[in-house]
């Protein structure tokens, strides 16, 4: 049986593929394009009516084909996506759509319950004096104590209550600021908790004694864990509600490897560690389809499995490591023929809560040359997508700026007009802030580290002052330095630039780090700095900054904006 007729037994209904039109070769290059833009395409070159179930229409696709027959393209974007063709229309498979909505959507759904549970069982616990919780805390902790050392009778199911109490005592002890938080949000509605057991960012300014008058707090969610977490214990959930249970997805692809590839590699041997940022899946196979003239189909996830796996060989191997990927069968990956198809591992969950697509593809288009898209990527951050990053293939390294990301939060409180003022590296005086980023200028004027060595803090005199605010202003900057990557031998690279002996090699596009400054102050030598870095592939414009963006006097040296 040849393979287009193997392929069309797994989709009884799909005859019309072998329609003339789609017998003709074409190629295509989709990278993570949504499925719809694809349809659209072929329909365009067709003139079939080629439709697609609206379940499958927020999904996308990578595929890198070169002059293949439509309907072999077709097929195998059907399986990457565990969909089938009903006539000329993608539908997806039942045991695959049984299975979201039996297994991924119930776990989801139960998940968010628990944790909803639990942040109200917190939140009425907030109800009474801090004095009181952390009390109660020390007794429990200490009744515990007592029962696992002197084992009553019965005291098993003792101790299981008390360490239940615990659980919901424990996060004000370990996170002190989580009781104001509680307290100052406690009237938002339901559906503000809703959204945040969904993975989304909420934030509130928490009133405490001191010059900054209170601090910036937040709470998120992680329905994929069950999880939550708060400001200052990124990895230390608040809430512990929910235990996804092991789950065995149904295959999207046929059963078995296909066959093996051989093909002649006709490119230059390199370490995958020289690629620069955060390489993914799409990199490996983008690369075995040039080097190896093997055509590749995979859902479009952000996803960085291949590139594990395969980092610590070469790209002269890459083909072999994807066969024993494929032979081994704990991920779903098939060879046949001239093709290589792919499902990452976890595809059901990920494709839910990754990073924005193309609100990333604008950040990794401009670099730190615009502030617009990364204010935009940072407000968009859900939950799962904060704690995932590095798992993200991405060519723009922004895991300082997540762990920071309380400044991008003042930022989007600023007018677009002011955040165009910022890039340009113009003030923007504290009195034209809004009262929610007045409160942020002031923790970060407090907080931050001074922006000289010889410099003095802000002049605390001038803090008390009820019109010492109304002085100040917010400046920012941002410092670019080339960087390279050298391979060094067994596998390893350095990076750096030429003041660390790192060279640039023929032909080599360097990386930049960005060096983002905030200064909250007066001028720029009696200021407070807040200092965060970044990695593009961006190089910075070839216009000349704003002349008119002049900083104040005894400036650090790096100069406004770009």
């Amino acid at each position: 049986m040849g393979i287009i007729a193997a392929l069309l037994a797994t989709h009884s209904w799909a005859a019309d593929l072998n329609a003339p039109e789609l017998k003709l070769s074409a190629g295509y290059e989709f990278r993570m394009t949504p499925v719809p833009v694809v349809f659209a395409q072929l329909r365009k070159e067709t003139g079939l009516e080629i439709s697609l179930d609206p379940k499958l229409s927020k999904r996308r696709i990578t595929a890198l084909v070169t002059n293949q027959p439509r309907n072999q393209f077709m097929l195998r974007m059907a399986d990457v996506l565990g969909a089938k063709w009903m006539g000329l229309r993608m539908v997806q498979r039942d045991e695959l759509a049984k299975f979201d909505k039996d297994v991924i959507e119930k776990n989801l759904a139960a998940s968010k319950k628990l944790m909803l549970a639990d942040l109200f069982a917190m939140q009425k616990e907030s109800d009474r004096p801090y004095s009181e919780i952390l009390n109660e805390h020390k007794l429990t902790e200490q009744a515990m104590s007592d029962l696992r050392r002197d084992r009553p009778e019965g005291w098993g199911d003792r101790f299981t209550k008390l360490s239940r109490r615990v659980q919901v005592l424990s996060p004000f002890a370990y996170a002190p600021s989580l009781y104001g938080f509680l307290r100052v949000t406690r009237d938002l509605p339901a559906a503000t908790w809703q959204q945040m057991v969904e993975g989304r960012r909420i934030s509130a300014w928490v009133p405490q004694e001191g010059l900054a008058g209170g601090k910036w707090e937040t709470l998120f969610g992680d329905p994929t864990s069950g999880n939550a977490y708060f400001s200052g214990r990124p990895h230390t959930p608040v809430i512990d509600a929910f235990d996804w249970p092991k789950t065995e997805r149904p295959r999207s692809l046929p059963l078995g490897f296909g066959t093996s590839i051989t093909r002649e590699f006709k490119a230059k041997d390199e370490s995958w560690r020289t690629y620069p940022l955060q390489p993914g899946d799409l990199d490996v196979l983008e690369r075995v389809h040039r080097d190896f003239g093997v055509d590749v189909v995979m859902e479009g996830l952000l996803t960085r499995d291949l590139y594990y796996r395969l980092s610590p060989s070469t790209t002269r191997d890459a083909l072999n490591g994807l066969t024993k990927i494929a032979r081994a069968g704990h991920e779903e990956m098939r060879l046949d023929g001239d093709w290589i198809t792919y499902v990452p591992p976890r595809a059901e969950v990920k494709r839910l809560y990754q990073f924005d697509p193309d609100v990333l593809a604008m950040v990794e288009k401009s670099g730190a040359n615009e502030l617009a898209p990364l204010v935009k990527l940072m407000g968009s951050v859900t939950g799962p997508a904060f704690l995932d990053f590095l798992y993200h293939r991405a060519e723009v390294s922004i895991l300082p700026l997540l762990d920071s990301i309380e400044l991008f939060d003042f930022l989007g409180m600023l007018t677009p007009a002011q955040l165009n003022e910022v890039a340009r590296g113009r003030a923007i005086s504290y009195t034209a802030l809004s009262p929610m980023a007045k409160n942020l200028f002031r923790e970060f004027a407090v907080t931050g580290e001074k922006s000289s060595k010889g410099s003095a803090e802000l002049d605390k005199d001038l803090l008390l002052d009820p019109f010492g605010w109304d002085k100040m202003y917010f400046y920012f900057e941002r410092f670019m330095e080339p960087s390279f990557r050298r391979p060094i031998g067994d596998g390893k690279t350095i990076t750096g630039n030429v003041n660390d002996g790192v060279a640039q090699s023929a032909g080599q596009k360097p990386t930049y780090f960005v060096e983002l400054n905030f200064y909250f102050g007066v001028n720029f030598a009696t200021s407070m700095k807040r200092s965060v870095r970044m990695e593009t592939l961006v190089p910075p414009p070839l216009n000349k900054p704003d002349p008119n963006a002049k900083p104040p006097v005894n400036h650090e040296g790096h100069g406004p904006g770009l």
